[in-house]
């Protein structure tokens, strides 16, 4: 499956390395090219770079759908350059320095995969390092952007923007491990408008679940396919079919009224997945800690969490009534 792939992380830890590695042997992966306004280094001759149109115009980067400021330049991602890829069934792979910008481009594109790479290394064992590949940047200045890309990072995590965290030692163990990675994401196709329901089967739960199906039909124009596994006929192992079914829905609702731990397994797989998840749960229902800090659509009858599910549909799909 065709997905884009964004490469996030502190400034010398390895991301064009990533960017690189994978075009040399990965015909489906291909690299973006984002217009900057800086010029190049001298190691690095404009067509030469694997992510850099070097010298351009503010003007024209400013044109850039994404765009964002880096160490007194500016940066931008053509969105049509994305979309000609993911059309050719190809996964457009981008290094993007900015977290508020990543957020941007996961709300176009739900099914992108971010990795963050963080170095393994530090001190003087890092400032080795960089000197061994004979860094283009001043060491101290390059320590310096590292420290803050991974304070930046650490503001943001809780956002669910990165899918993986990755430690990079600089050793052959690395780009194994993410091509591990991309073999078993891109093997997982999202289902466009396909969502998932978590929730207790006792039937006195049949009524939520209906309401939850006939908000999904008050949208028509998106066609949207809502099911439990319940619907699922057939001999199966049932843990494995909710986990294909959660990583193949584009969203996941999770009714939390019961405390059944089958529940709470699949919210955390869910949560591990990096879903988006609409929470709903009983007026009545007392939330254990680490799920009350969630936001929760609570509601006292199926009437009003239809109209509450609705609701969270059209702000998920951006639908203008």
């Amino acid at each position: 499956m065709a997905r884009l792939i964004i490469v996030a992380g502190a400034s010398g830890a390895g991301k064009t390395f990533i960017l690189s590695q994978l075009s040399r042997y990965r015909n489906d992966i291909v690299s973006i090219k984002k217009l900057t306004t800086r010029g190049p280094r001298a190691s690095e001759p404009d067509e030469e770079s694997i992510d850099l149109h070097f010298g351009c115009k503010d003007s024209d980067v400013k044109k850039c759908e994404y765009k964002y400021p880096y160490c007194g330049h500016n940066y931008g991602i053509r969105k049509s350059e994305i979309e000609s890829l993911l059309q050719q069934d190809k996964c457009p792979i981008v290094i993007v320095a900015n977290c508020n910008t990543i957020a941007r481009i996961k709300k176009d594109y739900r099914d992108a995969l971010v990795f963050y790479i963080h170095t393994g290394l530090s001190g003087d064992d890092l400032r080795e390092q960089l000197l061994k590949y004979k860094d283009p940047v001043d060491v101290e200045e390059r320590m310096m952007r590292q420290r803050n890309g991974y304070n930046e990072y650490s503001k943001n995590r809780d956002k669910h923007i990165f899918d993986y965290t990755l430690i990079n030692y600089f050793d052959d163990s690395f780009i194994a491990e993410v091509d591990y990675i991309l073999e078993e994401e891109l093997a997982i196709s999202n289902y466009e408008n396909y969502i998932f329901v978590i929730m207790s089967f006792d039937p006195k739960y049949d009524e939520v679940y209906e309401a939850m199906k006939l908000a999904g039909k008050l949208m028509p124009q998106k066609k949207l396919v809502i099911e439990r596994v319940s619907e699922h006929k057939g001999d199966y192992i049932i843990t494995e079919h909710i986990e294909n079914s959660i990583n193949k829905a584009e969203l996941v609702i999770c009714d939390v009224s019961e405390k059944s731990p089958n529940v709470y397994y699949e919210l955390g797989y869910a949560r591990a997945r990096n879903k988006t998840i609409v929470m709903t749960a009983n007026n009545e229902t007392e939330l254990p800690f680490d799920i009350r800090q969630h936001k929760t659509n609570f509601y006292s009858t199926p009437t009003q969490l239809q109209k509450l599910i609705y609701e969270e549909l059209v702000g998920y799909y951006g639908i203008t009534e």
